[in-house]
């Protein structure tokens, strides 16, 4: 009867034990905040992973976007973080990346301005250790390069014939040396001898002679043949001063400048023709059967367009853009068009300002072009036969020399009828 009640009391003393240990778990259980229990659907930990990069067939510095593909980057956009090699978004105003959309399995991403064949792109989430383990490289090229100039060679004036050498003025360390041809693959050479002074415009002739408007500015246009002496194609009007010219498809070329009239003289300069036009030209372009002139009058300035109805004839001008309205302070020393209509304006916008090129489609909306890439000013501008518009890049104090520059557009230029 002992044995049987002390086995009772030790039983009962097992069942207390667990029971109380049991009771501690449920305790402890209680006390844990729920917020602190692991989350299932918690990927902030998780490194993410980079599956694919879509990219345009060329990818330009500073200025393509790409898309990212993969798994786990944060919808927030400012949590994620694209790497290509050492430049980053995070540092956007120095790099030109920019984030621009983000989604748990998507980044797009202009790409920074750093040109390599072989970048490593990364991407980091905030708040997450790894970056991603694949590697993808891409290859980002140069939309815009130096062609010519340095602090002592100073290039002005612009035009390419149809073997894509180019012709420029060139001033030596102070000292004008006529005109130059520039070839393809980088030879220097003489084109003309140096006139009174330099040119500040510049079109290739389709009898082989450039011809330019000069600084001083003069009441002629100067033909330059290759290894000639200029020759002057003087218009009466002795208070004209003639800034810009170009040729129309019957090859004509017109010209203007100061002195209240925009000009037509035939190709043979046996005929010169005045048409009233009083605003100050500043850059003149044929083109589609009108005349595009970057004006100003006063304190406004504006693109006028005049038809050519045939040689002896012309329209009333019209504001084709308000200059003023539209993009002061800024202002307008180049124009020219590509093949679809779009118009590209040359501005005073120096260095990295966004607002050296600007392109006005033909609806009249507008938008800067290569922003930041492309640096200013932009005093003359010439297109080759191809995608290839090269620009003349004004001296800016002690931070920017002046340079031949050349952009790929990506598309071709409007006919130019005088080197045809």
């Amino acid at each position: 009867m002992k044995k049987n009640n002390l086995s009772f009391t030790i039983l009962k003393k097992v069942i207390t034990i667990q029971f109380a240990i049991l009771f501690s778990f449920v305790l402890i259980s209680c006390d844990t905040d729920v917020n602190e229990l692991p989350d299932p659907d918690d990927t902030s930990e998780i490194t993410p992973k980079i599956t694919s990069v879509d990219t345009p067939d060329s990818i330009w510095a500073g200025i393509s976007e790409i898309v990212v593909n993969g798994q786990d980057f944060s919808p927030v956009l400012e949590n994620n973080i694209v790497y290509f090699d050492g430049y980053s978004t995070s540092d956007a105003s120095e790099t030109f990346a920019v984030l621009l959309e983000a989604t748990s399995t998507m980044l797009r991403v202009k790409v920074p301005y750093y040109v390599s064949d072989s970048v490593e792109v990364k991407v980091a989430v905030q708040g997450v250790e790894n970056f991603n383990e694949t590697t993808f490289l891409i290859n980002i090229k140069a939309a815009v390069i130096e062609i010519f100039g340095d602090g002592d060679n100073l290039p002005s004036g612009i035009t390419v014939d149809n073997s894509q050498n180019l012709y420029f003025n060139h001033n030596a360390f102070g000292v004008n040396e006529g005109l130059k041809r520039f070839s393809p693959s980088g030879v220097l050479e003489n084109f003309a001898a140096k006139s009174g002074s330099f040119y500040i415009d510049l079109k290739y002739g389709r009898d082989g002679r450039v011809y330019g408007t000069r600084s001083p500015t003069v009441r002629a246009v100067f033909a330059n043949a290759d290894g000639g002496t200029p020759s002057a194609i003087a218009v009466a009007n002795s208070a004209a001063k003639l800034i810009s010219l170009d040729f129309d498809n019957n090859y004509n070329i017109w010209t203007g400048g100061v002195g209240g009239d925009v000009y037509r003289i035939t190709e043979d300069a046996s005929d010169k023709k005045p048409f009233p036009f009083e605003p100050e030209v500043k850059s003149l372009r044929f083109y589609d059967g009108y005349i595009y002139v970057a004006a100003k009058m006063d304190s406004t300035e504006a693109i006028y367009r005049m038809q050519v109805i045939d040689s002896d004839n012309i329209g009333a001008a019209e504001v084709y853009f308000d200059v003023t309205a539209n993009i002061a302070p800024y202002s307008v020393n180049a124009i020219t068009f590509s093949s679809d209509g779009k118009m590209f304006l040359g501005t005073d916008a120096e260095g990295d300002d966004p607002n050296a090129l600007i392109v006005v489609n033909t609806d009249g909306s507008f938008n800067t072009w290569y922003p930041r890439v492309i640096t200013g000013p932009i005093l003359a501008f010439a297109w080759d036969t191809g995608d290839y518009l090269y620009y003349v890049r004004g001296l800016v104090g002690d931070t920017q020399v002046q340079k031949i520059m050349r952009i790929n557009m990506e598309m071709p230029g409007a006919p130019y009828y005088g080197r045809d």
